[in-house]
């Protein structure tokens, strides 16, 4: 039987008030300050077997600094493969060499460069067992001192990793158990963002084409009442019908062009599906 309305609206009234919480806070949330020291960090992101994947490399606490050098990007490559590296700052000479997996970056003058230097994009081999993948990289970085002679800045790498999880549909948070703190985790993840509330799946639980609050909702509602009145739907990976556009006549109704889907039903003005 479907929940009933009374104890929806309960439900909803809770999760607004984590959501009141949650709020509070992140507002309240003291910041740790800084060591003192440079740090390279690299990401740490979730994946399931055959995804692409983006780890971001985020230089922080630096000095002004005139160049950098990146190589020896280090990582398990039975479970993962590295297909792209960018630099995300603009500079003088901004260069990376795939053959040789290095690159460097050299500005004109000491530059502020804190924030996201590096994008390294890895696809996830399929199939593959549940890892973690520890990614790391050798780096140099170097400013002008008062005598324009360039000299090394003491940087800490700090490695990422890629978690790879063949993931229980509505398990988000990646503990291998289905739960309400699944439901809680992803309203996180909707109400801040990948970057801190990472998640290892597609978070459209209700099949409706979108990621939002109502999919927590229907989560804990799946967790509360069953995956017969709430079956988790996954993205769908569509298989496109094709229809050509028709002039309407005064007989017959014309038509735009458009795809359907056979597997899901929905229709869609692009072959990609995205709208």
């Amino acid at each position: 039987m479907n929940a009933s309305k009374g104890t929806q609206a309960k439900i909803k009234i809770a999760l607004s008030v984590i959501i009141m919480m949650v709020i509070a806070l992140a507002l309240n949330v003291i910041q740790v300050g800084a060591t003192g020291e440079t740090q390279l960090i690299i990401d740490q992101v979730s994946a399931k077997p055959g995804e692409t994947v983006a780890l971001n490399v985020v230089l922080n606490n630096a000095p002004d600094i005139k160049a950098m050098s990146v190589s020896n990007i280090t990582y398990d490559t039975t479970k993962a493969t590295l297909t792209n590296v960018e630099w995300l700052c603009d500079a003088e000479i901004r260069n990376w060499n795939s053959s040789q997996g290095r690159g460097v970056l050299t500005f004109e003058e000491n530059t502020d460069a804190n924030g996201p230097v590096l994008r390294m994009t890895f696809v996830i081999e399929d199939p593959v067992n549940d890892a973690d993948i520890s990614v790391t990289c050798a780096i140099t970085v170097m400013r002008m001192d008062d005598t324009n002679d360039e000299v090394p800045v003491d940087t800490e790498i700090v490695p990422g990793s890629i978690k790879i999880r063949n993931a229980i549909r509505g398990d988000v948070d990646g503990n291998e158990k289905l739960n309400s703190n699944d439901a809680v985790y992803l309203l996180y993840h909707v109400m801040f963002g990948n970057e801190d509330y990472p998640i290892n799946q597609n978070g459209d639980m209700d099949g409706n084409g979108k990621v939002n609050s109502n999919d927590a909702v229907y989560l804990l509602y799946r967790v509360m009442f069953g995956e017969e009145d709430y079956p988790l739907y996954a993205k769908c990976t569509h298989s496109m019908e094709h229809v050509e556009a028709k002039a309407a006549t005064c007989e017959e109704t014309g038509n735009s062009e458009y795809w359907h889907c056979s597997s899901c039903g929905k229709y869609f003005s692009d072959a990609e599906g995205k709208t």
